[in-house]
């Protein structure tokens, strides 16, 4: 488990899971001006905005179904992927790496590559 930032660390762009409803609409907003930013300067070295994907570990403490129907009611764009259909969403992600539980895919999420 990561303990901190280093040289390596991205910069995650998202506000997937359960937030305060303040610190959501914060985050929401910073991911809204990355996108109108990216939409006007070439960042393609730097930025990616293709989406976030998570999910749990297969155990009781698994609550990508919570998460989902949250980010539901709150109108954050979410699909809850099976672990078969990752693949044609986030090519390169191990589908045997994924709970069985499955993952949310959240596409207007992205990264800073420092």
């Amino acid at each position: 488990v990561a303990g901190g930032a280093s040289s390596r660390s991205l910069a995650w762009l998202n506000s997937a899971r359960k937030r305060s409803a303040a610190y959501h609409r914060l985050r929401v907003a910073g991911l809204e001006r990355y996108h109108a930013f990216a939409a006007k300067h070439d960042c393609g070295a730097w930025l990616r905005l293709d989406g976030g994907l998570t999910w749990d570990a297969d155990d009781a403490a698994n609550q990508i179904e919570e998460v989902f129907r949250h980010e539901l009611a709150i109108g954050y764009e979410t699909r809850l992927l099976a672990p078969g259909d990752i693949a044609a969403v986030t090519p390169g992600v191990d589908a045997n790496a994924v709970s069985p539980q499955g993952a949310i895919f959240n596409a207007g999420e992205g990264w800073v590559d420092p």
